[in-house]
């Protein structure tokens, strides 16, 4: 898919990197330490596509870590707690004024 990618290690899925373009991705991996949950790894790639009224993120998730497969429910339900999180942080953040 044509566009731009950005890699980037670390917690902080979007550190400032100006503009998208159409079909810009980031991706970001490593090991992360939550209240509750520990990974072991994990790996994330989200996608940006201006449509009609706005902008379609899509995102790709991995886990793993023995507790992440040891409560694969439990893990999924806090993936989904983190995904919530951070679009509405990215939502904000794009939608404040300059």
């Amino acid at each position: 898919m044509p566009g731009q990618d950005h890699r980037h290690e670390g917690s902080d899925p979007l550190p400032d990197r100006g503009p998208l373009r159409e079909n810009s991705r980031f991706r970001w991996s490593g090991p992360a330490v939550g209240e509750g949950l520990g990974i072991d790894n994990g790996a994330h790639v989200w996608t940006f596509t201006e449509v009609k009224g706005g902008v379609l993120v899509r995102t790709e998730e991995n886990w793993a870590g023995a507790q992440v497969e040891a409560d694969v429910p439990t893990a999924t339900q806090y993936l989904g707690w983190g995904l919530e999180a951070w679009l509405k942080d990215l939502k904000a953040t794009t939608e404040s004024p300059c």
